[in-house]
């Protein structure tokens, strides 16, 4: 039977999704076209009030030096063969004007309908740095009121009074001929796309489903005339391919019955020519029988195998997938020593691997008898902060007894019944201790999987190794933590032993790294920052231990070569503290903390971004705190006169922005008391 086109699957495809792919394409090119426009007028806008500020800036320049010709030949040079900007007016307040570019405008007064000037007739003066702009047709006018500066209250006061304002008149002839010119660009394009994306999908569905298809009517033609050796040539891994394999696997088997049948009929045809072989066809048929039973049973079982093999091949790729999971966590959690860190990575990894919408880590509180969350993915904020009680939860069971939980029903469970909360969709949860050298340290819990089912054994047993790990990563990283305080510990009493040697230095450390803590608490720094920038604050003169205390204690100037010693220090800091790794990020500050935002510093001259955020604090604080403690050659500063010379050295010596922000912070409390 012919099949009209219009009918044919690869044209109802193809009108489908032309129609999605135009609708698209149509909503596209309105929507880009859109806010071309509005970008193309907010840039006009934008001109306009740029030269209204300059010609305001010029205005007032040319009554300083009370020329208005300056003024005069700036607004006929704008307009002098401009189409884009038509006119420029000066008017006093009564609305007459003084300037324009049109001669012939010059003392003419503006009617008080005009609108543009409704701020001289009617008081109603705008605020200051306001602009009026009011919209034509194909013209924009622009009022800039003129208020009495500073540079002209010689000649008008009080100052701060409106004196008259700016009107310009502007042409969008030019703007909207090219929104115009994109509209017909854009639609050009979009109507090439869409004929393009038509086109290809046209020779897609003919590639993949047109031809295939065809293929396999023929062959399905052919075998319906009874050609039973008819084959479907499909090689493709889609439906249309599994369509071919099954199509030649039933012409197959249609084949092999046919062959049966003739073989059968012939036999029946031999037997019905002699009817003394009827008993013998009477036992063949029994067997026949017996043996097709046998054959049934026989499938049975190895359909009962084949589900067998099945399930332990799901089974066995969950283990495999979870052994595979457990090895990337274990991996990832070598690379972390920050407890917080493992914290946060373990209870995500645990919702994700469960297939869970809530998991949580909570630590027990001895003092207390009380558990609270360290972290938590999908509970409402509120809940965050709560606590529980060890005595009376399901969390507490666990921390208790020290033992994994699987709860399949809250509701119904003897242990722990009770009506299920709001905040948790299933009933279903489960619950593993986390335990260091024996004792119960916290409790991973997860909830509510994502398709509302119950949670397994194996489920419990893989939260239970993720416990594990957590515990012996939690005790990794406090191990860590341990470390870098004992290494840090012994260079700040190194820095304290340096600085108890000299009676002008003694506490010079703990100060500046007081103020510059809270210079980076301004700032909003994040853990990480602040912690580089507390060691590099105590340790930023560790180097001094190698420069000679002559020279440090000098009552004078020091001399060039004396100079050039101190300046090594910094150098000699950053090697000192080069073999702690855990301070890589250290190194950088230490030797930073002299150089300039000019780049007149030392020892490599670095200036303004190029340098570190935290050298660029320590070097202000550094300096405030020598300049207010006695020295061999001189007596502190007073804290006025300090931060005095702060001000003065701003953009050269120090960063301003910090100078700022630094000022602020002594002016509220000098005294650095809220650090420590």
């Amino acid at each position: 039977m012919q099949i009209p086109f219009y009918k044919k699957l690869w044209f109802e495809i193809l009108i489908k999704i032309g129609i999605v792919i135009g609708i698209i394409t149509i909503a596209s090119f309105f929507y880009i076209t859109y806010h071309q426009k509005r970008a193309i007028l907010a840039h006009e806008r934008d001109f306009i009030v740029k030269l209204s500020e300059t010609i305001e800036k010029s205005m007032y320049y040319s009554m300083e030096k009370n020329d208005f010709s300056i003024i005069k030949q700036m607004i006929q040079d704008i307009t002098r063969g401009n189409e884009h900007v038509k006119s420029i007016k000066l008017i006093d307040k009564s609305g007459k004007v003084i300037i324009s570019s049109d001669i012939r405008d010059n003392g003419k007064v503006l009617v008080s309908s005009e609108g543009l000037c409704n701020y001289c007739h009617t008081g109603n003066i705008p605020k200051r740095d306001k602009y009026a702009i009011v919209e034509t047709g194909d013209n924009y006018k622009v009022v800039n009121l003129l208020y009495n500066g500073p540079t002209c209250s010689i000649h008008h006061s009080p100052s701060k009074k409106v004196l008259g304002a700016m009107v310009i008149d502007v042409s969008a002839v030019s703007v909207n001929s090219l929104i115009k010119n994109n509209l017909k660009r854009m639609l050009f394009t979009s109507t090439i796309a869409l004929f393009a994306m038509v086109f290809l999908t046209f020779l897609v569905i003919t590639l993949f489903v047109t031809c295939p298809i065809k293929d396999l009517m023929k062959a399905m033609l052919d075998a319906s005339k009874g050609n039973m050796s008819a084959e479907v040539k499909i090689s493709a891994g889609n439906e249309i391919g599994v369509l071919a394999k099954t199509f030649n696997y039933m012409l197959g088997r249609l084949r092999e019955l046919h062959d049966n049948d003739v073989a059968k009929e012939r036999e029946i045809a031999k037997m019905q020519e002699s009817l003394r072989y009827k008993a013998e066809l009477e036992t063949l048929n029994a067997q026949l029988k017996s043996r097709v039973v046998e054959l049934e049973s026989a499938n049975r079982q190895i359909e009962m195998m084949v589900k067998d093999i099945e399930n332990k091949n799901y089974h066995l790729e969950k283990v495999v997938d979870r052994l595979k999971i457990l090895y990337k966590i274990s991996t990832s959690l070598t690379t972390v020593v920050d407890s917080d860190e493992v914290i946060k990575l373990i209870v995500e990894k645990s919702a994700s691997i469960m297939k869970a919408k809530i998991a949580s880590l909570m630590l027990v509180d001895r003092e207390r008898n009380e558990l609270y969350i360290k972290y938590a993915i999908g509970l409402r904020p509120e809940l965050l902060n709560a606590r529980v009680s060890m005595e009376n939860s399901i969390s507490g069971w666990v921390a208790r007894e020290g033992k994994p939980l699987i709860v399949k029903d809250i509701e119904v469970d003897e242990r722990f019944k009770r009506v299920n909360r709001e905040t948790y969709e299933s009933k279903s949860l489960i619950s593993s201790p986390v335990i260091i050298k024996g004792e119960v340290v916290g409790v991973l819990n997860v909830n509510n999987k994502f398709d509302g089912g119950i949670f397994s054994e194996d489920e419990l047993e893989l939260l239970n190794t993720l416990a594990g790990q957590t515990a012996i990563s939690l005790e990794n990283a406090k191990l860590y933590a341990d470390l870098q305080k004992s290494y840090f510990d012994t260079i700040r009493a190194l820095v304290n032993a340096i600085e108890a040697k000299d009676k002008y230095t003694r506490g010079h450390s703990e100060r500046v790294t007081c103020y510059s803590l809270e210079i980076g608490k301004r700032l909003n720094l994040g853990p990480k920052q602040m912690e580089a920038l507390q060691h590099a604050a105590i340790l930023h003169d560790i180097g001094k231990i190698g420069t000679d205390l002559g020279i440090l204690h000098k009552n004078g100037m020091l001399t060039n070569d004396e100079f050039e010693v101190i300046k090594e220090h910094p150098i000699v800091g950053s090697q000192i503290i080069e073999p702690i790794s855990f301070l890589n990020n250290v190194k950088r500050i230490v030797t930073e903390h002299h150089e300039r935002y000019d780049g007149k510093g030392y020892p490599h001259g670095k200036k303004g971004e190029e340098l570190s955020l935290e050298a660029r604090i320590i070097a202000i604080t550094d300096a405030y705190d020598a300049m207010t403690s006695d020295r061999p050659y001189r007596k502190a500063m007073k804290s006025e006169d300090a931060i005095a010379e702060l001000k003065r050295c701003a953009g050269s010596q120090f960063d301003p922005k910090l100078v700022d922000i630094f000022i602020e912070i002594l002016k509220e409390d000098p005294s650095c008391k809220y650090i420590y």
